[in-house]
């Protein structure tokens, strides 16, 4: 027997702006418990419990889960705790059993048997093949109860579970919750329903416009103490991430255009006899295999790079946003730090890859098709096709670094705006925006801090004696923007209050 509440809030304080959504709140659940929070909409029962996940933090006041707290012991607070606040949300293109695979893999993974043990206790298994956003309502709650169940929880926190359901749907999640009650586990229950609450809780407390005006008679009934276990880390988070990322058509598709596209494109250029004289490379393209890439190369950095860049950066944290699954990810084992650089390695790995395939792509199409001819360099002398073929390969990967940057400036954006559309779209018109500021003549230092300038850095590296001051100058500026921006996101992941997706 333990003497550890599971839950222990003391003087619970949270306000926005002259709202006070919670107001000296203190609240203490003993171990075994089934206890109850009631209240209208709007009395506060909510807000406390995104304070207990984590998800925003009290103006004042201490709150402790199984005697630990967030300030001390980070996202291990939410060891054996498990539930979901409001609506449970889910990747609606994914099917029940996979978004149940997914959130395992941020507590380290589970097996098959027991994603079909949890199926089965809410009753889901012969759907759980089906994708999520086929789904009614009562059934994405009762899959949010099942995901809980994943973590082998000692706490079951609900928010609200029969909210929204028909009089069927609410009359099986309350045997749900009775059944799972009686297995001894704690349960936490926030409900605006007397009737609810009179059926499945032991004791509870009663608020109104963010202040208790009642609590009920606690008789604890004590339950071993949890037990730590190895907590999942960063890996768990990038897996994670990896799955979700293959599972999308966008992001496939997008990998075989930029192994395809580049083939047609070479054969047309190459068959026009018109060339485009006025681009760097352009005159030679007939000439040379060597010269196409460099000419495309020059192309894309005008707005391919950075919309390739964009395209899963600047969607990445938004997504959460537009699904609603912060609550859903941000209530498992994984930290804030553990999912935002999961996201962000993510999309670092999957745009050096994408500028992989469509270098590889665009340089091999020209060779087989126009040829393996000398390539003649930008002070008139000849270079021969081993040492052009090493020159064309090393251009293209001084794209890497405005790469970053600008994978960087799309996740800052997708981080602050919360838009999927915004944060794809802006860092294309930023930059175009940074190319024709860049064109104005009598800015030159102006120029040099631009994150475009750094695509155009290979140039020397033709000349018949190579100077690379500008491929320094760029590594140090893309450096800059990539530090920059990935502080302001990883900041804004770290500090903001989860109050809604």
């Amino acid at each position: 027997m333990s003497d550890v509440l599971a839950v222990d809030a003391v003087g619970l304080t949270k306000t926005y702006g002259m709202l006070t959504a919670v107001d000296r709140l203190s609240v203490r659940v003993g171990q075994g418990e089934v206890y109850g929070v009631l209240g209208p909409n709007g009395a506060g029962k909510t807000t406390f419990l995104r304070m207990l996940f984590g998800l925003i933090r009290p103006d004042s006041g201490k709150l402790s889960v199984f005697g630990r707290s967030w300030d001390r012991d980070g996202v291990r607070a939410l060891d054996g705790v498990a539930g979901f606040i409001e609506s449970p949300k889910f990747y609606p293109g994914l099917s029940g059993r996979k978004n149940l695979q997914l959130l395992a893999g941020l507590d380290g993974g589970v097996s098959g048997s027991r994603l079909d043990e949890v199926l089965e206790t809410v009753d889901l298994r012969d759907r759980g093949g089906d994708k999520v956003g086929g789904y009614s309502f009562g059934m994405r709650q009762r899959l949010g109860v099942a995901a809980s169940l994943l973590r082998d929880p000692k706490l079951l926190v609900l928010d609200e579970p029969a909210n929204g359901l028909d009089p069927a749907g609410i009359r099986d999640m309350r045997a749900l919750v009775k059944q799972l009650a009686g297995s001894g586990l704690t349960v936490l229950l926030s409900s605006h329903d007397m009737g609810e609450v009179e059926e499945i809780c032991d004791d509870v407390t009663i608020m109104r416009t963010g202040k208790v005006v009642y609590h009920g008679p606690m008789t604890a009934t004590m339950t071993a103490p949890v037990v730590a276990t190895r907590r999942p880390g960063l890996a768990a988070a990038l897996r994670w991430e990896i799955v979700k990322l293959a599972a999308q058509i966008r992001s496939r598709a997008l990998l075989a255009a930029a192994l395809i596209v580049p083939i047609p494109v070479v054969a047309v250029l190459n068959g026009q006899a018109q060339v485009p004289s006025d681009t760097i490379y352009g005159r030679l393209v007939h000439l040379s295999g060597y010269a196409m890439p460099l000419l495309m190369l020059a192309w894309a950095a005008q707005w391919a790079l950075p919309l390739l860049a964009a395209i899963v950066a600047g969607d990445i944290f938004a997504a959460e946003d537009q699904h609603g699954t912060w609550k859903t990810i941000l209530t498992r084992s994984v930290s804030r730090s553990q999912i935002f650089w999961a996201k962000t390695l993510t999309a670092l790995a999957y745009n050096l890859l994408l500028l992989t395939v469509f270098a590889a792509s665009t340089i091999a199409a020209s060779v087989l098709i126009i040829g393996h001819q000398p390539l003649t360099g930008l002070s008139g002398q000849t270079i021969a096709s081993g040492p052009a073929l090493r020159l064309v390969v090393l251009a293209w990967a001084t794209a890497i670094p405005p790469i970053i940057g600008f994978t960087a400036l799309a996740l800052l954006l997708s981080v602050r705006t919360r838009n999927p559309a915004f944060g794809i779209a802006a860092p294309v018109v930023a930059g175009f925006a940074m190319q024709l500021l860049g064109s104005v003549s009598g800015l030159d230092l102006t120029r040099k801090l631009l994150l475009t300038t750094p695509f155009e850095a290979w140039h020397g590296l033709f000349a018949e004696h190579p100077f690379h001051g500008p491929l320094r100058t760029g590594l140090a500026v893309s450096a800059g923007w990539t530090l920059i921006c990935l502080a302001s996101a990883y900041l804004g992941v770290r500090r903001r209050d989860i109050t809604g997706g």
